[in-house]
């Protein structure tokens, strides 16, 4: 029986014994730190750093700098922590997973990280076959085997670096024209996923970086959002089925709308094939927003490579903000700093709108000025972001909030709402 140290949670809490041989924490993504002592070695070091950067717990999981101590009392607290958040029957099952994948010791995926003795990742693929036990452990085995080909691990770190480092053309680039960002953190203290597709290049960003590294740059920022997930587990002691992510389909007066659409819809293809084989369970809702007739039409065609358990999850909204503003907030806590663009329609809303997006360039230098935006907006909100701590969830916005922005038409290809 081990007992958290109150500085992690706010008080003790007690950690019950799975099994014995569980292995070590991360996940298909990052490790979360944590700081636990057994009652009698209070005096103790710490076993694991305390919550850190994305960057820190990347190298601490993927590189291997914990011992085998920690890692083991890690995932005792994480069993505990998933346990105590499903049904029995469910856990029950689970655990004839874990039972079914515990050959996989050796498997090279499973190296740096037991992902196989996790708690947290088997029951998002367990999940993601709605509890089938075979069918989990094909779908995890093949994830696995992927992993090792891919040499996923290697390979986001190397990004992760060079993107950081700003250096290289490509990671300008993504910097200057990447349409992901983290906009705000949710009540469960996740980032919500904003994905501007309205306003992406794709087959510009597909020109100029290559198809791998624009695979490699999803692939990382899906393996975030997963370590996000892992370190609100710890850090509230209840696991949280995904996060929210907010698609932005709205063409906002660019040119060429209909076209950037179709180039999204072929690059996406074989990703989405990827991501849904390797990264279940990644969001628990999806607000599509700024639907036209035009995207309805092709949210139609991508239907079929769509999984059941995320339509589920997929929230349709034309082109006001009004239809969706209260339900979005419904997700947040209260005082969480959504742009303005996703809370009214007001043309000075749109055009402070970021990331900005754009047509990117053949060849050439990247624009400065769209690399100093991206340093000053970005990293440090995504600093601030990372300190926040969330409060209870806001009320339903008032007649007076939604009118502080105004009103204005949207531009959208196709016209009309829904």
């Amino acid at each position: 029986v081990f007992v958290c140290h109150p500085r992690t949670l706010g008080g003790p809490i007690r950690s019950r014994c799975i099994g014995g041989g569980l292995g070590a924490m991360g996940n298909a993504g990052c490790c979360v730190a944590t700081r636990c002592k057994t009652e009698s070695e209070e005096g103790e070091e710490d076993l694991a750093p305390v919550l850190g950067t994305f960057s820190q717990q990347w190298d601490v999981d993927v590189r291997g700098v914990r011992d085998e101590r920690s890692v083991r009392r890690s995932l005792e607290w994480e069993w505990s922590i998933v346990e105590d958040s499903i049904d029995p029957a469910e856990f029950q099952r689970l655990r004839a997973f874990r039972d079914a994948v515990q050959d996989m010791d050796n498997h090279p995926a499973c190296q740096p990280r037991p992902l196989h003795k996790q708690g947290q990742t088997l029951l998002r693929f367990l999940r993601g076959r709605e509890g089938n036990i075979a069918k989990a452990e094909v779908m995890f085995r093949a994830s696995m085997d992927w992993r090792r080909q891919f040499d996923v691990d290697n390979k986001i770190c190397a990004w992760r670096d060079e993107l950081q480092a700003g250096v290289t053309r490509r990671a300008k680039l993504v910097r200057a024209y990447g349409t992901d960002a983290e906009v705000c953190l949710d009540e469960a203290g996740l980032p919500v996923w904003l994905m501007r597709i309205g306003v992406s290049d794709p087959a510009g960003m597909l020109r100029e970086i290559g198809q791998e590294a624009l695979l490699i740059n999803s692939l990382y920022r899906m393996e975030e959002m997963h370590a996000n997930l892992r370190r609100a587990m710890f850090r509230n002691g209840k696991l949280t089925r995904g996060c929210v992510q907010i698609l932005d389909v709205g063409d906002y007066g660019q040119r060429g709308w209909l076209a950037r659409m179709m180039d999204g819809y072929k690059a996406g293809k074989p990703a989405f094939a990827i991501f849904d084989a390797n990264y279940p369970e990644t969001t628990r809702k999806v607000f599509i927003l700024r639907m036209g007739r035009v995207t309805t039409r092709i949210y139609r065609w991508l239907l079929p490579m769509i999984p059941p358990r995320t339509r589920n999850k997929m929230r349709i909204f034309g082109p006001n903000a009004a239809d969706w503003v209260e339900e979005m907030l419904a997700e947040l806590p209260r005082g969480a700093a959504l742009p303005k663009f996703l809370l009214c329609d007001s043309p000075d809303a749109f055009i402070e709108a970021r990331p900005r997006g754009g047509q990117v360039p053949v060849g050439g230098s990247v624009p400065e000025d769209l690399l100093q935006e991206w340093s000053h907006h970005f990293e440090r909100s995504a600093a601030r972001r990372r300190t926040e701590e969330p409060t209870p969830r806001s009320p339903s916005p008032s007649p007076s909030h939604r009118s502080k922005c105004g009103g204005g038409p949207l531009r959208l290809f196709g016209g009309g709402p829904l």
